[in-house]
């Protein structure tokens, strides 16, 4: 486990150092001349659902045989040419591309721009939502106000001798009126606050 801890902290380092976020997963190709390592009952490929894991990376770790020099290059033609290393020991090494980091670099900052916009249109929705109902509660208010002034004035004693009939009708469907357009706000408003709170 100490070589597969060795790894993934190598994983981390290479983040750490070009700024790639943890949040992103990265492609990592490891390089190594030990033949036992990379052999199937090996450290690594054994605890590869480790290295993937914690290591977040981008689908299969690549692993490169440095021990068969076929290519004269001892496996390297494998490796992209323009990566970031990271030498874990002279036998194991380390490698991801840097198009991959600035991609990761990109995407994230992408993901937090959107956020960012996200959290400003809810904001910005709720600040909506807080002034209709500020002004619905300052309609209701006023509506209110004209019902409780109309009802005082037709519960008078002398109303119904003074007032002209035909006004009395007037006024008695603009009292219901009112009536029912306080229950229509007040419902409203309820709602609206169920809403903001759910």
């Amino acid at each position: 486990m100490e070589v597969v801890l060795s790894v993934i902290q190598a994983t981390r380092s290479m983040r750490q150092s070009h700024q790639a976020p943890v949040t992103k997963t990265l492609p990592f190709t490891i390089w190594s001349d030990d033949p036992s390592l990379l052999s199937e009952q090996g450290a690594l490929k054994k605890n590869l659902h480790y290295l993937e894991h914690f290591g977040r990376t981008e689908g299969d770790v690549v692993f490169v045989d440095g021990s068969n020099a076929t290519d004269g290059a001892q496996g390297m033609s494998a490796v992209d040419p323009l990566s970031a290393a990271h030498v874990v020991s002279p036998r194991l090494k380390i490698y991801t591309p840097l198009a991959s980091i600035q991609k990761a670099i990109a995407d994230h900052r992408a993901d937090e721009e959107l956020r960012a916009r996200l959290n400003a249109n809810a904001s910005s929705r709720d600040k909506k939502k807080e002034q209709e109902l500020q002004r619905l509660e300052k309609k209701l208010v006023g509506v209110r106000s004209d019902l409780e002034k109309l009802a005082a004035k037709m519960e008078r004693a002398e109303y119904t001798q003074r007032v002209p009939v035909e006004i009395q009708k007037v006024e008695s469907a603009r009292k219901e009126t009112l009536q029912v357009q306080v229950e229509h706000l007040e419902a409203t408003i309820k709602s609206r606050k169920e809403d903001a709170e759910a």
